[in-house]
């Protein structure tokens, strides 16, 4: 029988019990909690900021947006600070609350502008570009000794293509696509589509092809790309159609699902298939009653199929709202320039 000595048992001990405690300790990780756990721990405890952090985490993962952004604010509150905020102001977008997304950026910003890295401030400025604010967007981007690599580029290219400032934004999105994604690929190709370089637009999408990661804003972009290219290209179209097809079906945001609706009908139209076209165009019609353009469509798909009366009738309701539009437009102008002589 081997002895042991006292101070070799005391150190079995100890370290069984250092074993123990760490083993506690890495299940009790937030990562290693259950959503619920999670739940309970911050309920419990208002400054436990990884807690908050990763169950904010898991519910934007969830899309579940209001939860998520309170989450976001609770770790911010808690000491997790500047990126925080940025990611509540992100999912007060995709709710709709627009003034607290617009708050939440603007603190983001404030906070974030000591850090070497500005991380936050370019996630803040992303969201003051879907709020329709690319002048603050773009003033909000760190410079360039703090710019998060290829993504602050990618921030930037998109407010500079929302104020068609063309050139600016395609050298700003060549930089970042030297790291591509989807997104980013995606504001390549709108930058050159939308500057008047359709062909351009094609050649990148060709080369890109299909990526595993993209988004409905690729797809778009891809899809809007190889129809317009297409011309006889059957199977070229048919991609082209499949990718808008997902637009439309997946997009959380209308306006995606709006522009490849418009150019889905707009290809099966150029093709002689405008006649398939016409219960998508309807339900897109239904969905978007203000938009003329896609009952302009509509119009021109039935008038292909023999509906000619249909068709008049869709086209003068899209002329008398356009009327209607501009007399309102003049009768407003006529007020203003009243109120300046005074």
């Amino acid at each position: 029988m081997i002895k042991l000595r006292a101070d070799v048992i005391a150190g079995i001990v100890s370290t069984m019990a250092l074993c123990g405690a760490s083993g506690w300790i890495w299940w009790r990780e937030p990562q290693r909690l259950s959503t619920s756990q999670l739940t309970a721990a911050v309920s419990n405890d208002p400054k436990n900021a990884e807690a908050f952090t990763e169950l904010a985490n898991r519910q934007e993962h969830d899309r579940q947006f209001e939860a998520a952004m309170q989450s976001y604010l609770g770790a911010g509150k808690a000491g997790m600070g500047a990126n925080s905020y940025a990611k509540a102001a992100r999912c007060a977008v995709k709710v709709g609350k627009f003034g607290d997304a617009q708050r939440y950026a603007r603190d983001a910003v404030d906070m974030d502008a000591g850090s070497k890295v500005g991380t936050a401030a370019t996630m803040a400025a992303g969201v003051f570009v879907e709020l329709g604010d690319p002048r603050t967007a773009l003033s909000s981007l760190p410079d360039a000794k703090r710019s998060v690599p290829f993504e602050t580029d990618y921030i930037r290219a998109k407010a500079l293509l929302a104020l068609q400032r063309y050139p600016e934004a395609l050298e700003a999105a060549e930089v970042a696509v030297m790291q591509p994604t989807s997104g980013r690929m995606a504001i390549l190709v709108r930058i050159l589509r939308e500057s008047g370089d359709t062909d351009g637009a094609y050649e990148v999408v060709d080369a890109y092809g299909d990526s595993a990661d993209a988004g409905n804003d690729w797809h778009l972009e891809a899809g809007l790309a190889r129809t317009a290219h297409a011309g006889s290209d059957r199977k070229q179209r048919e991609q082209g159609e499949v990718a808008l097809q997902r637009v439309i079906q997946d997009a959380d945001k209308p306006t995606l699902k709006l522009q490849a609706g418009v150019a889905l009908g707009q290809s099966m139209l150029a093709s002689g298939r405008g006649a398939k076209a016409v219960p998508l165009l309807k339900d897109l019609v239904v969905a978007f009653p203000q938009s003329d353009e896609i009952r302009y469509v509509l119009t021109c798909v039935e008038r292909e199929s023999g509906l000619s009366a249909v068709a008049d009738k869709g086209l003068q309701e899209v002329a008398s709202r356009k009327a209607n539009a501009h007399a309102l437009r003049q009768k407003i102008d006529r007020r203003s320039q009243r109120f300046k002589t005074f």
